[in-house]
């Protein structure tokens, strides 16, 4: 009997899409538990710091839980680590660490751009993105076209999790309308990374999944706020 995990995380498209992926291109077995915000409150003081997502792992011969790991890169690490997929050698694992840290950053700040509760803390925030992001994409293919192994990837002569975080990336990046700066012009490399890393084999239906739920968020977000801004405009006229 396999391993079996259990992934428990709110109903949204957010800090457990790594995670997914990293069980869904090892063939594990495992089930989403999502935990909605109205059950959240009683559920919170649980959990070993307070937040979400939280990865149960299961004793393949007895069932029971054996294993509990909170904070979505510790997780993350876990997974590509114990699934082969955080470099084959320290030099490599370490390189991994030091793109996914610099790749976090970005992803922070698009998350702020999609949470942010005005127009001027959106404005502020997508700035900040858009020009954090046009650097890093930069960086980043100078690092795959720095590989020696010439292989295409971040780091090694194969996957690694830093290829799937870059391709999320990319995808959240659909948030700001920033596409991450990834042009074939200025950043080539990182642009046959994000196409070879969404074609394969095991998570081209995943990704196609993850993309469709980013674009429905930013869509709902988009008409929630052009309905607040109606309903602010009759409000004043009156």
């Amino acid at each position: 009997m396999s391993t079996q995990y259990e992934l428990i995380y709110f109903p949204v498209v957010g800090r457990a899409e790594t995670s997914k992926a990293l069980l869904t291109i090892a063939d594990a077995s495992w089930k989403y538990t999502t935990v909605t915000f109205e059950e959240w409150p009683a559920i919170k003081s649980t959990t070993p710091f307070g937040h979400l997502p939280i990865l149960h792992e299961f004793d393949p011969a007895t069932g029971e839980k054996a294993f509990e790991v909170a904070e979505s890169s510790a997780i993350e690490t876990y997974l590509a680590t114990k699934f082969g997929l955080n470099g084959k050698t320290l030099q490599e694992t370490t390189l991994i660490s030091s793109v996914r840290s610099a790749d976090s950053d970005i992803r922070e700040l698009a998350l702020r751009y999609m949470t942010a509760v005005n127009e001027d803390a959106k404005t502020k925030a997508l700035e900040k993105y858009m020009e954090a992001s046009t650097n890093l994409a930069a960086c980043l293919d100078k690092f795959i076209a720095n590989n020696p192994t010439g292989s295409g990837y971040f780091v090694g002569d194969s996957l690694t999790i830093v290829d799937i975080t870059a391709y999320i990336s990319y995808i959240w990046s659909h948030s700001t309308g920033g596409h991450y700066s990834v042009t074939a012009e200025k950043t080539p490399h990182l642009l046959k990374l994000i196409e070879k890393v969404k074609k394969h084999p095991k998570l081209e239906a995943f990704f196609a999944d993850f993309e469709q739920r980013v674009h429905a968020r930013v869509k709902a977000r988009a008409e929630k706020e052009a309905a607040e801004k109606v309903s602010k405009e009759a409000t004043t006229t009156k």
